[in-house]
């Protein structure tokens, strides 16, 4: 079945109702200020305001705080109505309830930041982002409006495809089993789930015999039912995005592999905790195939794929940045949760293979002793136990560090480290254009919200005199190199391995207790 998130524009405008009439209503301030007299209340302020400062019972910039606040509870009530007509509109032309919600969401957002802007900022160079939450809320509307009148417009069709004459493939059983959740809910309900093989259906599909995969934090995300907003879910569905395999079934398109060799990667979204995975090129199913290192097991390759693929973009975009002045070479780089799945592959590649001067990481007091054994020696140079030091900042050294790369959204907490003209480089930051690329269907109000924020942190590490930069997982190549070839020339060389931890066979999988 297919679950479809409730309709939320009742409750969102009673919200915006009682921001607008209520939360925003000047009277209470003017009378604070004693300058409300019950006779014109939008006359108070000309009327009394004046008089109030010259008797010295308010400031003038308090007079003018009062002010702005009477025009951000006007405009409020004035777009309000743009809301209701354009919300009303949507519902009943019958768009998706989670665009409706979305949108509406974004506007309710766009609303407050605009009254706490237009309230507590007075320097008119600053009073932009005021315009700007102003006009994410017009856009708000706007896209509900456009939204209702594609609704209501006749349905381009297509034609299918030709049909395929020939799909070398090989014979199977129908069924096999899979892990997943069959509720949306905590990780407690995965459990193992009987479901139909996927089939050869065109000429560029690839069916691959899993052998192991890995889960991760999205998976958890996808459980809670936190990405409904962006995709569609079909219940059951399959968890992991790591995987390592053979190849079972190959379209007639396909000339890059043959049924038999031994494959890993990774897919957008997850699909591969099962014995058989389809990989189809779709604009809504991404995935990356290459070759196993001949140096390395099933499940140590299942070990690399996205963790391993992010860090090597995040180095590569980070040596780039740093191109005019030698690339990372003789650098120093600050790595938070240096044990973490991309901090572990960044330090194992830092001084090796990118010739940073220096590096140093954060553990916690047990993970320490462990780095040496899984990592190596000579790979860190410092390692601060953040749970013993008041202040990892003044431990680190202020403007010592040339580069950050934040793995556990600390960008704003480290900018203090960085020297002037220093990269902090986050893995949680996307901007609309690189969301869309793994959320084809990424809602027009949620792509606004990431480029507002990244905009936002850019400013902020702007006044610090630093830069900042998002960095996502390239499924194909960055900088014109292939992160597959590289990594396996790393692994040849010995400067590149997974660390695995617990292994669970899938066929004996009784964990559903004690979640995952």
């Amino acid at each position: 079945m297919i679950l479809t998130p409730p309709n939320l524009a009742a409750p969102l405008l009673l919200t915006n109702f009682v921001l607008a009439y209520l939360v925003l209503a000047s009277r209470t301030i003017k009378q604070i200020y004693g300058i409300d007299n019950n006779v014109s209340p939008r006359e108070d302020i000309a009327k009394y305001g004046p008089e109030a400062v010259k008797s010295g019972k308010i400031t003038q910039a308090q007079l003018d705080r009062i002010k702005r606040a009477d025009g951000a509870h006007y405009n409020s009530i004035e777009n309000f109505t743009v809301l209701v007509a354009s919300s009303l509109i949507a519902v009943h032309a019958g768009v998706p309830a989670q665009t409706v919600n979305g949108l509406m969401a974004a506007y309710t957002l766009s609303r407050v930041g605009y009254a706490i802007a237009y309230i507590t900022i007075s320097s008119k160079k600053l009073s932009l982002i005021r315009s700007t939450f102003f006009w994410v809320g017009n856009i708000s509307c706007i896209s509900l409006f456009v939204a209702a009148w594609r609704r209501t417009q006749p349905p381009i069709r297509w034609l299918p495809p030709a049909s395929i004459s020939s799909i070398h493939t090989l014979a199977m059983a129908s069924t096999m089993r899979a892990l997943g959740f069959p509720t949306f809910g905590k990780t407690h309900k995965l459990e193992l789930v009987t479901v139909p093989i996927p089939e050869i259906k065109t000429p560029n599909d690839i069916l691959v015999k899993i052998h192991a995969f890995s889960l991760s934090q999205s998976d958890a995300v996808r459980a809670r039912g936190f990405s409904r907003p962006l995709e569609s879910i079909t219940l059951p569905f399959i968890v992991g995005s790591d995987y390592a395999g053979t190849i079972s079934a190959l379209g007639t398109s396909v000339t890059d592999f043959q049924i038999g060799d031994r494959v890993y990667g990774f897919t957008f979204p997850a699909a591969c905790a099962a014995e058989y995975m389809l990989l189809s090129p779709s604009p809504t199913f991404k995935f990356l195939i290459t070759k196993i290192p001949a140096s390395l097991s099933f499940t140590q390759a299942a070990a690399i794929t996205a963790s391993g693929h992010t860090a090597v973009c995040a180095l590569l975009k980070l040596d780039h940045e740093f191109q005019a002045t030698g690339g990372l070479k003789g650098k120093t780089v600050l790595v938070p949760a240096g044990l973490g799945g991309i901090g572990s592959f960044a330090l194992q590649l830092l001084k090796p293979v990118f010739g940073a001067k220096e590096v140093i990481t954060t553990l916690s007091t047990g993970k320490i002793a462990k780095l040496e054994k899984f990592l190596g020696e000579g790979l860190v140079d410092r390692i601060i136990d953040y749970t013993k030091v008041k202040s990892v900042v003044d431990e680190v050294g202020r403007g010592s560090v040339d580069a950050v790369i934040d793995t556990v959204m600390i960008t704003t907490s480290y900018l203090p480290v960085l020297k002037k003209g220093g990269v902090v480089l986050t893995m949680f930051g996307k901007t609309s254009k690189g969301m869309k690329e793994d959320w084809p269907n990424l809602p027009t109000w949620a792509g606004w919200i990431l480029d507002f924020v990244d905009w936002g942190f850019r400013v902020w590490a702007g006044r610090s005199g630093v830069r900042y930069f998002a960095a996502f997982t390239d499924m194909g190549a960055v900088n014109g190199v292939k992160n597959a070839g590289l990594i396996e020339g790393w692994v040849a060389e010995g400067k590149f391995k997974p660390l695995v931890g617990e292994v669970v066979d899938m066929g004996g999988f009784r964990r559903s207790e004690e979640g995952v």
